[in-house]
């Protein structure tokens, strides 16, 4: 079970590897054909007709858009899986600001994300903040420094357009107060901190600086605890037992 966060990757089918394509290809229409036989869900015995622990095969999740052309992701294909800490990287929320999804086009991920960071970059340049009535905003603009968002944003840049990126909190739960992982789960649903984030961004803007960091206090004071959380688990050598 991953207990980090990551980003997944799919590529278009098309720009793999020959071999891989084809067996992507094969992937994507058996289980999409058993889709339309088994409309309330495929048995497993179905689809692992050796049992699903003689099987082996690579394994990874896939999108057909509106055009039915395939899109991919997989551990099994370089680069289609960029891990991060058990913490959500606040630069990441950048991507999705102005969405109803953490899945999205890498085109527009990367168009909205560039936006973002001149933003920033403005504030952090043209703005001095109060460290002791504005704590929340300077953690994040700190942790959305300019070398991070430029590393971000060219590793990012190497990715084909057209694909799609998609946000994974992976299990973090388990690590942060009971009412934190209700948020969590929520925001998955609904994306309430990138709607945060970019509404605390416009009210820094017009100098409601106060109103900014209340909205930065939330996403910031979670983002602290699951990192805190995990470095006191390293200290202690407790590796995550999700039996114990």
């Amino acid at each position: 079970m991953a207990t980090y966060s990551f980003l997944r990757i799919y590529r278009d089918i098309d720009t793999l590897e020959p071999d891989e394509k084809d067996y992507w290809t094969k992937y994507i229409n058996k289980r999409e054909h058993l889709k339309r036989e088994y409309p309330e869900g495929i048995p497993m015995r179905v689809l692992y007709p050796e049992g699903a622990f003689n099987v082996r095969e690579k394994h990874g999740s896939y999108y057909v858009d509106q055009d039915g052309k395939y899109f991919v992701s997989s551990l099994d294909i370089d680069g289609c899986m960029l891990p991060g800490p058990d913490e959500v990287p606040l630069s990441w929320y950048l991507l999705f600001t102005g969405s109803n999804s953490y899945f999205k086009r890498t085109g527009e991920a990367l168009q909205v994300f560039g936006h973002n960071k001149n933003r920033i970059e403005y504030i952090v340049n043209n703005i001095s903040f109060n460290l002791e009535k504005e704590k929340s905003t300077v953690y994040f603009l700190q942790q959305c420094d300019k070398q991070e968002l430029n590393s971000f944003s060219k590793y990012l840049s190497q990715e084909d357009r057209r694909g799609f990126i998609e946000l994974n909190y992976g299990e973090v739960e388990f690590l942060i107060d009971p009412l934190f992982a209700d948020r969590i789960d929520k925001d998955k649903k609904k994306l309430i901190f990138p709607k945060q984030i970019n509404k605390a961004l416009d009210l820094i803007e017009k100098d409601e600086r106060i109103n900014a960091n209340n909205l930065f206090e939330e996403v910031c004071l979670i983002h602290r605890q699951i990192k805190s959380a995990e470095e006191s688990r390293i200290e202690l050598d407790a590796p995550y037992d999700p039996f114990l």
